[in-house]
């Protein structure tokens, strides 16, 4: 799913006396410098950068221009899926084609891990990344499984196993998020499961909208969000589930999209881009 570029959406607007704080977003296009309207991830690293990945290169924007990497700067592929920064500030990306990149924190070079270079590796399309404090690396794969990359280099490759509810739920790994305690969580095309250290537990189909997750997302209290195509649901710290946790928009609500330091969720909704504010949502015009 396309994400909001939210870095430019959620520019604060003028507060009028006595009336709330408006948002004045601020799209950012092609026209600006961009090389696709089509973006799939944006990560930010420790210089404040962020690295955008688009339908045509990795970009990275430092709030006034941008730069681009295609294929012909380094990219096999010039379609990019996801991005995700690690604790050593390296820019890993997930392609369409080319596999998995890694981006090396002085912006020299890129290191593939691909079928050709690791057998081991099911499929070259890479939708999710996401890196652990001990320094390992997760990606997940369009419909070759989950994959976890040591830091020694050894990659060992997940799938789900018929009649093992213990097992990855689907070969489709579309979202990998990091819960409070640090523990991995796996949004695929047929459910939600969190990773154990030895098997996965999944998540009850009553707890989710539908199947195919889009996005998920832990809010600062440590809720799960749960988005799919037919709604967001969420899934509390006592593990309580709640298909309408927005009661006070009465609107299909799609999926968080971040929590803002003023503690304000924001959402991706049926009318748009929206914005939790005294017990009911906002839409915030575009």
């Amino acid at each position: 799913i396309a994400c909001w570029l939210l870095a430019g959406c959620l520019a604060a607007g003028t507060a009028w006396a006595g009336l709330p704080e408006t948002p004045r977003p601020q799209q950012l296009t092609v026209a600006d410098g961009l090389s696709s309207n089509r973006i799939n991830a944006v990560a930010e690293d420790a210089s404040g950068y962020l690295w955008i990945a688009t339908s045509d290169g990795l970009v990275r924007y430092d709030g006034i221009g941008y730069r681009v990497w295609r294929v012909g700067q380094g990219l096999r592929d010039n379609y990019i899926w996801t991005v995700h920064v690690d604790g050593q500030n390296r820019v890993w990306i997930g392609t369409r084609h080319a596999g998995l990149a890694m981006f090396d924190a002085d912006r020299q070079r890129f290191v593939y891990y691909d079928r050709a270079t690791h057998p081991r590796i099911g499929d070259d399309e890479v939708w999710s990344i996401v890196s652990t404090r001990d320094g390992t690396l997760w990606f997940g794969t369009s419909d070759a499984g989950l994959h976890r990359l040591d830091p020694d280099g050894r990659i060992t490759r997940f799938m789900p196993r018929p009649h093992d509810p213990r097992s990855l739920p689907d070969a489709g790994v579309s979202q990998l998020v990091l819960g409070p305690h640090g523990d991995l969580w796996v949004g695929t095309k047929n459910g939600v499961a969190r990773w154990t250290g030895r098997d996965f537990a999944r998540l009850p189909p009553s707890a989710l909208d539908a199947p195919n997750i889009n996005v998920l997302r832990f809010d600062q209290d440590g809720t799960l969000w749960i988005g799919t195509p037919r709604g967001v649901s969420a899934v509390y710290p006592d593990g309580h589930a709640d298909l309408d946790p927005s009661p006070g928009y009465g609107r299909k609500v799609y999926a968080l999209l971040l929590t803002d330091r003023n503690g304000n969720r924001w959402l991706d909704t049926v009318d748009g881009l929206g914005r939790e504010e005294g017990g009911g949502v906002r839409n915030v015009p575009l």
